[in-house]
């Protein structure tokens, strides 16, 4: 009976993954060592990280808009900052001086801890992702270098640290709103980003 289907009490799926080796119907790549629940909760940890920064990238991107409409930023940039490093440090610029410098010590701690996580960002975002027998994963890329070398990096992690740093950018995540909102709340930012 379908009405009996929804009485039964949900099981959150990371505190008891199924550990069996049917396979997942989610998983990228055909690996008979790998336990279902391995591969769900690392694609859960990594859909969470790349989600969290994209919401990090939107609020900075939006953060910068609606700063460079404030007539003492008007001449901190030439150009708007494409580059997600380029933002941080237009920011950083932004919250030095004039009617957003009273939210410097904040804003520094967010884009200080967005920085560090700029190189763990794109490796979660780009590389390939292999799930392996005993909770681990490695990331595989070939990131980019000067020169013309060919440089590939390989990150194992345990899939316990992998969610370690999922709840991690879910923080930075938060963070970012936090500080939008007091901007917001403050009223010292034009109304919104044009559409």
């Amino acid at each position: 009976m379908a009405s009996d289907y929804y009485k039964r009490p949900i099981q959150p799926f990371l505190r008891d993954p199924p550990n069996t080796h049917a396979r997942s119907a989610y998983a990228v790549e055909v690996n008979p060592w790998t336990t279902r629940g391995d591969v769900e909760a690392a694609l859960l940890f990594r859909g969470a990280i790349v989600s969290a920064h994209g919401e990090i990238d939107f609020r900075i991107a939006s953060l910068c808009i609606r700063c460079s409409y404030i007539e003492q930023y008007l001449n901190v940039r030439e150009k708007y900052p494409y580059s997600f490093t380029g933002r941080l440090k237009y920011l950083r610029q932004v919250f030095y001086f004039g009617p957003l410098a009273r939210y410097k010590n904040f804003a520094y701690t967010v884009l200080d801890r967005l920085e560090g996580d700029y190189e763990f960002r794109n490796l979660i975002a780009h590389a390939r992702m292999q799930v392996l027998p005993e909770n681990w994963v490695i990331f595989q890329d070939f990131p980019r270098s000067d020169g013309l070398e060919v440089t590939k990096r390989q990150e194992p992690l345990p899939l316990i640290e992998l969610e370690r740093r999922a709840w991690k950018a879910a923080l930075r995540s938060r963070a970012c709103q936090r500080l939008s909102c007091a901007l917001d709340n403050a009223g010292v930012l034009p109304g919104s980003e044009p559409e």
